[in-house]
């Protein structure tokens, strides 16, 4: 597994053949100034809230990529609304068993993830 942190709340998990992007500001997020955005890939984003400085460059990135958007209810709806893919949540922790199943993560991996 690779993590990669873009700064704020933005960071890569990248397992190989699943990436899971969380919360991505990068295109306004001055630690991010040398990221090209064009270049990351998503199976998956994460989106804990829909404040700008968490969601800003999420359609971008799920239009190139195709990923599929897991964010809370009210935020996917909106996303859906612009002909993204997504998945609502009613509670962003609600989100672990879709990684599991979706990164093909152990349990002692959740059990670590859990603990930190």
């Amino acid at each position: 597994m690779k993590l990669t942190f873009f700064g704020h709340s933005c960071t890569l998990l990248d397992f190989g053949s699943t990436k899971i992007l969380f919360d991505p500001f990068i295109s306004g997020n001055e630690l991010a100034s040398n990221v090209d955005i064009d270049s990351i890939e998503a199976n998956y984003i994460l989106v804990s809230h829909g404040h700008e400085d968490h969601i800003l460059d999420v359609e971008r990135i799920a239009k190139r990529t195709g990923a599929k958007i897991i964010a809370p209810y009210e935020t996917c709806i909106w996303f859906a609304q612009k002909g993204l893919d997504g998945h609502g949540l009613l509670s962003f922790l609600s989100l672990l068993p879709a990684i599991a199943k979706h990164a093909y993560l152990t349990n002692e991996s959740l059990s670590a993830l859990a603990a930190a």
